[in-house]
């Protein structure tokens, strides 16, 4: 079922990498030893991005499944952040009955101006 849902996804586990060196990521009682842990990634960037792909069994680890890395190359662009810019608004909540009789007043003269084509 995994591989059929990557293949139509168009994924990839970290299993199947050349540089996987994972031996297993679950062990029952340190007598059954089994890979159910993964990464999932796009074919793309899994071809291009993974740089490094390991394991860490450790005795000091109380689970019995042990944690994997990954490592990634990626390049980003960085972007040069400006102060926000602010755009005056009309607080409606706030204008008197004579502050929109003179909008109103001014949208009047504004619309006389305009010219519908027939």
């Amino acid at each position: 079922m995994l591989n059929e849902f990557c293949t139509k996804l168009d994924l990839c586990a970290s299993a199947r990498h050349s540089r996987n060196k994972i031996d297993y990521t679950y062990n029952f009682a340190m007598k059954r030893f089994n890979s159910l842990d993964h990464f999932i990634m796009s074919s793309v960037l899994i071809d291009s991005a993974v740089g490094d792909l390991r394991l860490q069994h450790d005795a000091d680890n109380l689970s019995d499944h042990d944690p994997i890395f990954i490592g990634l190359s990626l390049s980003s662009n960085i972007y040069a952040m400006s102060d926000k810019i602010h755009h005056a608004k009309v607080a409606w909540h706030k204008c008197t009955d004579a502050d929109l009789t003179a909008y109103g007043n001014f949208l009047s003269v504004f619309l006389r101006d305009v010219h519908l084509p027939c």
